[in-house]
């Protein structure tokens, strides 16, 4: 579980995976990097790379959750329509989260670095509103959370 899951014995995905969603809604970072004294291409190609590399382990950490989560409520599901429906809606959530984060780590693969100036081209900028913003993952994450507390409520109890 990522860190931050969990507080006082409950679960919150939304904050645990608050910093994914910041990395996918971010654009600006590398830029305001690039404008700094001292920045250097390799500089950029570094944190571009921890970057990607950070938002892997988050989601990893997601789907390993997720799968849990899926595991524990599937055989209520059985005999419960609206939670089957719950985790259906859930699943395909979480494949929108995946494509959204692939396509983030592709597109930051292949974008070109800010030069040391810190300009980026009209292509760039472009693409980077092109970029789907992290709505379906927060989404995802509160019905995860919500889920999670309504299985560890007593029976009676929401």
């Amino acid at each position: 579980m990522a860190e931050g899951a969990e507080a006082n014995g409950r679960v919150n995905y939304l904050a645990a995976y608050r910093p994914l969603l910041q990395m996918l809604d971010s654009d600006e970072d590398l830029d305001v990097l690039a404008a700094e004294d001292g920045y250097s291409r390799d500089i950029g190609r570094s944190y571009r790379d921890l970057r990607r590399r950070v938002m892997r382990g988050y989601l990893l950490d997601l789907e390993a959750d997720f799968e849990r989560l899926y595991e524990e409520a599937r055989s209520s599901a059985l005999g419960d329509a609206k939670l089957a429906r719950l985790l259906s809606d859930m699943e395909d959530n979480l494949c929108r989260v995946r494509r959204q984060v692939h396509f983030r780590l592709w597109l930051e693969a292949v974008l070109p670095l800010p030069d040391v100036a810190g300009r980026v081209g009209l292509l760039l900028r472009l693409l980077r509103k092109a970029m789907p913003k992290a709505k379906q993952s927060s989404g995802l994450l509160t019905s995860m959370t919500a889920l999670r507390r309504s299985m560890a409520a007593p029976v009676g109890v929401s």
